[in-house]
């Protein structure tokens, strides 16, 4: 394997993701298994998407206890398929690198906020796995 391209750091999760190609479309739900400022791994979609697709995304925040205050309800992003491939243990499914496309100050600023909790929440995990 090359060497490392990626320029953000990831953080290795699961949760629930919406996403729509069009506007007009309802949002569909899926996973994604990581996440940076720089996009998501967006896995077992039902259709292969072509690389270069822009797609709105919606996706949740974790809660942390104790910090209701700054949660984030939602985070409302756009974004561009960079690849996607069939997933190897669901061949009926595909699993794609999604890459966040003019991200505002805000955009920036509440994903940065969600990855503080989810490391937030693994400390906590972490914890009590002890």
């Amino acid at each position: 394997m090359g060497p490392e391209r990626r320029k953000h750091e990831r953080e290795d999760v699961e949760f629930v993701l919406k996403y729509r190609c069009n506007s007009d479309e309802d949002f569909e739900y899926t996973y994604y298994q990581n996440i940076s400022l720089g996009g998501v791994y967006v896995i077992e979609l039902p259709n292969r998407l072509k690389r270069g697709v822009v797609l709105e995304l919606e996706f949740l925040a974790p809660s942390t206890p104790n910090h209701s205050p700054n949660k984030i309800d939602a985070i409302h992003l756009y974004s561009k398929v960079v690849y996607c491939r069939r997933n190897k243990s669901k061949p009926d499914t595909f699993d794609c690198g999604i890459e966040f496309v003019d991200l505002s100050e805000e955009s920036v600023a509440a994903v940065s906020k969600f990855l503080e909790q989810i490391k937030h929440l693994k400390q906590i995990k972490a914890k009590q796995a002890e």
